[in-house]
């Protein structure tokens, strides 16, 4: 089964108004840069999981970051904190760390783990 707009729409009902064109897109490119002889029988899912995670970052129209990466500040009051963010990621491209910012990221790097190896910590 191929990857569509409509598998994308139906998976994740949340992305129903964003265009076909910008799915199919996400999708083209999805395809070329996940091997399907790494990922298998689970290549459309892999293809799933980042499109939804990349529609999820750029706020569907590629226009904006809506993800955010962990937390470096917290203030309550006059009073704040901040520290480091320490991803774990450490020797991995920034492209796979910022799957961490999206629940479809991180589903998509438990797939990384099962079918490529550790590729992160």
């Amino acid at each position: 089964m191929a990857v569509s707009a409509a598998s994308i729409k139906a998976f994740a009902p949340v992305f129903a108004s964003i265009s076909d064109g910008i799915i199919t897109t996400w999708i083209a490119y999805a395809e070329t840069a996940l091997a399907a002889a790494t990922f298998g029988t689970v290549h459309d899912q892999a293809v799933t999981f980042w499109v939804c995670h990349r529609l999820t970052a750029t706020g569907g129209d590629g226009s904006s970051a809506a993800a955010t990466g962990p937390e470096t500040s917290r203030h309550v009051g006059d009073v704040g904190v901040s520290h480091a963010a320490n991803d774990s990621m450490t020797g991995v491209s920034t492209d796979v760390a910022s799957l961490k910012t999206t629940a479809y990221g991180q589903a998509l790097i438990a797939l990384m783990r099962r079918y490529r190896g550790a590729v992160c910590v």
